[in-house]
């Protein structure tokens, strides 16, 4: 038979399918050759799901008799056969004595040839079902395998939604915890911030009206003690008034005790400037002494206001220039302690006066 299409590079099952071939033919070394190979195309067959058909040569032949001729040759195109194939003596016909023999040895050879075919159809047939179960084992165990692998990989990405749910809705928990705590924490620091700021005015009412009252208190108390202070300086400046006067009334005593002793001490000086001249003249001496005992009792008696001692006086009575010397500064001494104590007088009433007045307007 000749090739019509290209060959290519057999399969696993052709391979086992030529061995099988080539076992068998070893099998049956006095019949004809072994079968060419038969041609491959490229593409791939078509599955048929045709089982072999049995083989019956005689009841095939018997019932080939009662079938037309283009009924049997129809039977034999479907079988494989070829018209050439034919014996003479399947078709009573055509078969004559003289080619029994090699009618026979035809027929023998398409015998072997279908037997060798059906063997051949029934080794690939249990050889594909084998294959077929084997692929449909690999097939299913990678099912398995693959719905194995997508099963826990389901589990597993349920487990991670299920932990990614959980952290959301934890997360969710504690942000709005946070925002809670921290609403609360603005409304409790407005309201505090509102108390504080109501209390606040409040105790800074409070606060003023306690400082204005101890203002009053601290006024009324100035008040008291400045109404006690001017009693006090009124006080004191009626009794300096007092003292004033009887001041006033000292010196006037004292002024006139001055010039009666100024007019006596001027008498007795006279009297001795008299004796003196009376002793110069040649007078007597009881006239001297009797004006000197006078004069004596004068001074004193002046000696008793502050005037000069008697013992200068009586010192004196030698020295008229000495005695009117002593007068004249005793006079002088007198003055000036006149003039200091009126001068003293006046500034303790102008000084309580001015203290009075400062205190006032303190």
């Amino acid at each position: 038979m000749a090739m019509n299409c290209e060959t290519r590079s057999l399969s696993s099952l052709e391979l086992l399918l030529a061995k099988l071939q080539q076992s068998s033919d070893e099998q049956y070394d006095d019949g004809p050759p072994a079968l060419p190979p038969r041609p491959v195309v490229r593409a791939r067959r078509p599955r048929t799901p045709k089982r072999p058909r049995p083989f019956h040569l005689q009841g095939n032949y018997t019932g080939c008799r009662d079938l037309d001729d283009g009924e049997i040759d129809d039977l034999f195109g479907s079988r494989g056969i070829a018209e050439g194939d034919l014996l003479d003596s399947d078709l009573p016909e055509k078969i004559s004595d003289n080619e029994k023999e090699v009618e026979i040895q035809k027929g023998v050879e398409i015998i072997q040839r279908c037997y060798h075919g059906h063997q051949a159809r029934l080794y690939y047939h249990e050889l594909k079902r084998a294959a077929i179960a084997l692929q449909s084992f690999v097939r299913g165990e990678n099912a398995r395998k693959d719905y194995q692998q997508a099963v826990t990989r389901k589990e597993e990405d349920d487990k991670r939604l299920e932990k990614l749910r959980a952290i959301i809705c934890l997360q969710s928990g504690i942000r709005g915890w946070l925002t809670r705590r921290q609403f609360e924490k603005e409304m409790t620091s407005h309201m505090n911030s509102r108390h504080t700021t109501s209390h606040g005015s409040k105790d800074e009412d409070t606060k003023m009206l306690v400082d204005l009252r101890r203002r009053l208190q601290i006024s009324e108390t100035a008040l008291a003690r400045a109404n006690d202070e001017n009693a006090s300086l009124k006080r004191y400046i009626s009794d300096c008034d007092k003292r004033l006067e009887e001041y006033e009334s000292k010196m006037q005593s004292l002024e006139k005790t001055w010039q009666d002793q100024v007019t006596t001490l001027k008498t007795s000086l006279a009297a001795i400037k008299r004796s003196q001249i009376v002793a110069d003249n040649g007078s007597p001496r009881i006239a001297t002494s009797s004006v000197a005992h006078y004069d004596g009792e004068l001074l004193a008696n002046v000696g008793t206001t502050d005037g000069p001692s008697q013992e200068n006086v009586g010192a004196g009575k030698g020295d008229p220039q000495k005695l009117k010397l002593r007068f004249k500064a005793w006079n002088k001494e007198y003055k000036t302690r006149l003039q200091g104590v009126k001068s003293a007088l006046k500034h303790l009433r102008y000084g309580c006066c001015s203290g009075g007045g400062g205190r006032r307007r303190a």
